[in-house]
């Protein structure tokens, strides 16, 4: 992309698989640190040792503190903050990614910077069931689901695809291609495929679901002033469990029941009632989250799941916003003030999943998601300098006045 962005003559169309423009998204959600993803890739690339076996791994990802590792690495934040300006690629690009693929959310960030420019022709966009690499194997299971032979891609696909791509811009060629619609996507657990005109589709319907009082989840906003507090301890983190992570480790990949980890009570639930029909998700998720914190500064997590009758709840997609990352600047200190009630809107990332009759969707909200991301110590020091970590107790607003609640897209 850096020197599509140059106007060079030999870049007349690309096939972007599961990579980057932007690294601002990339290393960091909502200002908190990819750590599974970015430490692993250090540890074995940066600094040229073996990779540790599994075993070793959750106790590194608890260094302290992190910037004692990450020495040297002061470039990568300036490439990160470098400005990248899309509007200047004006050449076809074919985007591939997976929605379990840790990356994916950069691929969409890409693909939507350049389709919304007005001189960037003929933006196409696949994206499949997959994990990172996915896309380039035959993997047709991720976590604990398989997706079946309609998921199968492969390295002959990716290639045969690339070709006709560029055959198809470069000359003309009639193919596959040719008449196809711009936008390809996976619906999960239909385990179909849909063609669009764009991403996200044109006919979602995005619904508001309120956090209630008691724990219930509904399109009705909250009428009573209701709040629910838990404490997050940054030595007792919520673990992750499933999701769009690091393709390095496989277990803690993709769909997984979430059920475990209703044990703990640093984790808010929120559920619906059951569907009377089916509905399709489909588009980017956002949770808005009015709270408040006895620390200087923490973060907020949102992870949107379904409630199947048999008891098993998978995980849609989560996120994550670092509480300073909205309010440094606001004042001389920078910290967030004790206390106080703020909005946090928290990028939950996108999907594509059917909903079936009787199953119910879920929201947990808590303050951690590690080690997915690294650690908040809510003292306003910066996690990679941080050595104290201390509690924090964490309010969850939800009344007329402050109405937490997600946003789902759902086609009409």
């Amino acid at each position: 992309f850096e020197i599509a962005m140059t106007g060079h003559p030999a870049v007349s169309a690309i096939f972007h698989v599961s990579g980057w423009s932007d690294l601002t998204r990339f290393l960091a959600h909502g200002g908190a640190f990819q750590l599974q993803a970015h430490l692993y890739w250090y540890y074995t690339y940066a600094s040229g040792q073996p990779a540790p076996p599994a075993e070793a791994w959750p106790q590194i990802f608890r260094t302290v503190p992190l910037s004692d590792f990450f020495r040297g690495a002061e470039g990568v934040w300036q490439l990160a903050a470098a400005p990248y300006d899309h509007a200047n690629i004006t050449v076809p690009v074919m985007h591939v990614t997976g929605w379990y693929d840790y990356i994916y959310p950069n691929v969409l960030q890409t693909y939507d910077a350049i389709a919304t420019t007005p001189r960037a022709p003929n933006q196409r966009l696949i994206i499949g069931p997959w994990s990172h690499n996915g896309v380039l194997n035959s993997w047709t299971k991720v976590g604990d689901v398989e997706f079946g032979e309609v998921a199968a891609a492969g390295m002959e696909w990716a290639m045969n695809r690339a070709a006709q791509w560029y055959r198809h811009v470069q000359s003309g060629e009639v193919n596959d291609l040719s008449a196809s619609k711009p936008v390809q996507y996976f619906v999960m657990r239909d385990n179909r495929w849909i063609d669009d005109d764009t991403w996200p589709p044109s006919n979602a319907e995005y619904q508001q679901w309120f956090a209630r009082e008691g724990g219930g989840l509904s399109r009705t906003a909250p009428t009573s002033h209701g709040r629910t507090s838990f404490v997050y301890d940054p030595l007792n983190p919520v673990p992750t469990l499933g999701g769009a992570n690091s393709h390095f480790f496989p277990d803690n990949l993709g769909p997984k029941n979430q059920a475990p980890l209703h044990d703990r009570d640093d984790i808010l639930v929120f559920t619906s009632a059951p569907f009377a029909s089916d509905l399709t998700i489909a588009g980017p998720v956002t949770a808005v989250v009015y709270a408040s914190t006895t620390g200087r500064d923490t973060d907020f997590t949102a992870k949107l799941s379904v409630v199947q009758p048999d008891g098993f709840i998978r995980n849609i997609e989560d996120g994550i916003v670092r509480a300073r990352s909205l309010f440094d600047g606001a004042d001389d200190s920078g910290y967030v003030t004790p206390g106080a009630v703020h909005r946090y809107e928290i990028d939950c990332g996108a999907t594509a999943l059917a909903v079936k009759a009787g199953e119910r969707l879920q929201v947990e909200i808590s303050s951690s998601n590690f080690p997915k991301y690294d650690r908040n110590p809510n003292t306003g020091i910066d996690p990679f300098a941080a050595s104290e970590f201390v509690t924090a107790t964490q309010t969850v607003y939800h009344s007329p006045t402050y109405p937490t609640h997600v946003v789902v897209p759902v086609l009409r």
